[in-house]
This record gives C-alpha cells, sequence and structure tokens, in this order.
C-alpha cells in the first residue's frame, strides 16, 4: 500500500512538474507553482513577468489556504488535531524561507511582487506547546494500560514519550516514565535448545543456532536460563536425523567420435587420383572414427535434520507448534578415461577435473545441516502468533 501511495505521489508530481504555473495555480496545486516559478526567477536578471506574478498568487493562496485549515482544526478543539497544525506551519516556514533570498522580487517590466509573511515562530513556540501537552497526556494514559499488563499499549507511550523529548529534551519526569513504559513493553522470552538427535553440539554452534536463529527486535529480550522470569518459552526441539546410506553407483560407457585427421587425396572409381585441368591432383578432408571408455563415479550421501519449535504463552499457558527441517546433501561425480581423449564429450572433460572424495561423515553433515537451519527456525518463529 505505501508503495502504490508513493507511486501514485511521484506520479503526480512528475505531472505537475509538466504543468504551466498557471495551470497549476488553476488546479491548486500552489506549493508546485511556487517552486516552478522561484526556479525559473533564482539567479536571472532579466525576470519575466508571468513568472512574478505568477509566484506571488501562488504564494497568497498557498498560505490562505494553509490558515485557513488551521482554523478549522483549532476549531474542532481536538487535541491530535495539534500535530497537523505544527506541520502546517511549519509548512508556511518554509514556504517562506524559500522566498526570503529572492527579494526584492521586480520583473524586467518594472512590476513588483508583494509579499505578506506570516510571523510563525510564536505561532509554532504555541502549537509546540499545545502539541506536547497532548503527547505528555496520550502516553501518560497508555502507560496506565501498560501497568496493567497491556505490552502494546507501554510500547505506544514509549513512542509517544520519544516524540515528546524530541521537543523537550530536558523533561527528566518525562526519560523516567518512557523508562518504565520500554521496561513494561519488553517481551521476555526464555529459550531451551534440546537436542534428541545424538550427536553433539559443540558450544559455538549452539550459541550461534539461538543469536542466529531468533527474530531481533528491541521490544524482545531473551534469555537461555532456564529458570528466568518471562513472558514466553520457546523450545526449538531437535528430534532426529535421518543419514541415508553412502552410495556409490559406477557406470562404463563407450565413446566413438568421427574427427578430422589430415586430407587425402581423391581417387576416382578406377582408384587413379582425381586432377583439375592442370594436371593437379585434388584432396579432400579425411575422417577418422576414434575411441575411448569412460567411467563415471557418482557419490551419494543426504543428511535430514528433523526438529519442532514450540512457542508457548506462559500466562496462558497455549502453545504454537511450528515444524522444521533441514536437509544436506553430498552429491559428487567424478570420471576417468582409457583411449583417445579426442572422443570424449564436453561433460566428460568437465568431470575429469574431479576426483573421487571421501564420504563426509554423519557429524559433519549433521553440523552443516544445523548451520543451514537458524534462519529457517528465525522465519518460523517470525511466524508465531504468540510472539
Amino acid at each position: 500500500m505505501k508503495a502504490k501511495q508513493l507511486l501514485i505521489g511521484l506520479v503526480t508530481i512528475l505531472m505537475a512538474s509538466c504543468q504551466s504555473v498557471e495551470k497549476m495555480i488553476d488546479t491548486g496545486h500552489y506549493d508546485s507553482a511556487v517552486i516552478k516559478s522561484a526556479k525559473k526567477l533564482k539567479g536571472k536578471k532579466k525576470l519575466k513577468t508571468k513568472y512574478v506574478t505568477a509566484l506571488e498568487e501562488a504564494f497568497v493562496k498557498a498560505t490562505e489556504r494553509d490558515i485557513n485549515l488551521v482554523k478549522r482544526l483549532a476549531a474542532s478543539e481536538r487535541s491530535e488535531d495539534w500535530a497537523s497544525i505544527l506541520d502546517l506551519y511549519h509548512q508556511i516556514d518554509r514556504r517562506q524561507e524559500g522566498i526570503l533570498p529572492l527579494l526584492p522580487i521586480v520583473s524586467k517590466d518594472g512590476y513588483e511582487a508583494n509579499f505578506r509573511f506570516v510571523k510563525v515562530a510564536k505561532l509554532i513556540a504555541a502549537a509546540e506547546d499545545k502539541f506536547t501537552d497532548y503527547l505528555k497526556l496520550e502516553a501518560i494514559s497508555l502507560l496506565g494500560e501498560g501497568r496493567q499488563g497491556d505490552k502494546r499499549a507501554a510500547r505506544n507511550a514509549h513512542s509517544r514519550f520519544e516524540r515528546y523529548l524530541a521537543y523537550q529534551p530536558t523533561d527528566q519526569e518525562v526519560k523516567r516514565l518512557r523508562n518504565e513504559a520500554l521496561a513494561l513493553g519488553m517481551v521476555h522470552v526464555r529459550v531451551n535448545v534440546d537436542n534428541y538427535t545424538g550427536q553433539l553440539i559443540p558450544r559455538q554452534m549452539h550459541n550461534e543456532l539461538v543469536s542466529q536463529g531468533l527474530p531481533k527486535s528491541s521490544w524482545i529480550a531473551y534469555s537461555l536460563d532456564h529458570k528466568a522470569k518471562a513472558d514466553f518459552e520457546i523450545r526449538i526441539l531437535l528430534d532426529r536425523i535421518e543419514v541415508s546410506p553412502e552410495q556409490v553407483r559406477e557406470s562404463l560407457e563407450q565413446r566413438v567420435a568421427e574427427i578430422e585427421d589430415g586430407e587425402q587425396v581423391i581417387l576416382a572409381a578406377s582408384g587413379v587420383p582425381v586432377t583439375d585441368s592442370l594436371g593437379n591432383e585434388l584432396t579432400e578432408k579425411r575422417y577418422v572414427d576414434v575411441r575411448a571408455e569412460v567411467l563415471t563415479v557418482e557419490q551419494f550421501k543426504s543428511t535430514l535434520l528433523i526438529g519442532e519449535i514450540v512457542c508457548r504463552n506462559l500466562a496462558s499457558n497455549e502453545s504454537d507448534h511450528l515444524p522444521i527441517h533441514s536437509e544436506v546433501i553430498f552429491d559428487h561425480t567424478a570420471s576417468a578415461y582409457r583411449g583417445d581423449e579426442r572422443a570424449l564429450k564436453p561433460t566428460d572433460t568437465k568431470a575429469l577435473r574431479y576426483d573421487v572424495l571421501p564420504f563426509p561423515d554423519d557429524q559433519a553433515m549433521f553440523s552443516d545441516a544445523l548451520s543451514r537451519i537458524s534462519p529457517i527456525i528465525r522465519d518460523k518463529i517470525s511466524e508465531s502468533v504468540f510472539l
């Protein structure tokens, strides 16, 4: 949805940029007209009257529109509207600051544009006071819900306290409340890894499994302490591994190819060489069959790690069971030949680069499967309805 809105916005800007300033004003695109007119006037000595008058008209109409909207919002007496009012004042201020460096603006015909600026500094300060009062009251109300166990409300309170502190960074009371909201909004998760596969998990690999297999969030605190106080518990159960037998398949194939092998004299049916009009013997390319035997050795072994993630809400005892698996395959092909190399196919020569390899042992393949399962675990946990 956001991408669609961005696309619509870009298309609107592009269409507006192709319009004349008069058309922009007629269609209510005042700020676009201000920007385009100012761009046409900036750095020029002889200013075109149409851009001077367009800038003046668009500026006046844009300012009137914003002031009227501020009045309507203020009349509603809704505290949440102060954010919009503050944005409008900042918009007026940016528009005025963009024109100031161009003043005075006099066209080559002698017409001087007249701009009446709004003194917005005090209005912005007053709107900020109203807005921050609203933020603080809203945050305190949400914090009250957070104290009753609503973590989402606590997180929203933290967000509003942060916005408040952007305007009032020295308010120590709000800093304390913000920290309280942060603590109340945190989700504490106890993590256990239970290995029933019979294979050893090295300590470093265990730590990587936990650190890389858990979703990252500033609102989630994980603990490997089995007795730690927590809101949720995640159990990563590695149930079993299924290892296929080491399979070796050999095949011997014949290769025959017809190749060019120099030239030979063309003979008539009588066995006499054929000559041209000058008596020179005529020749042609000679082809011969070459042969080779190719021995191909295919090696195969697979290891499948199967498990489950159990996400449990410790307060309600509800749980979510998420199956996981990771497969590692050792698949290798090597070849050797006997005979004439020219008889070989391109696929044969590629396989000749490799020798038969020793099969990886079960522990090595288990470790490989374990390293690949971390992102799978992370994605599965992110899908859980309990986190």
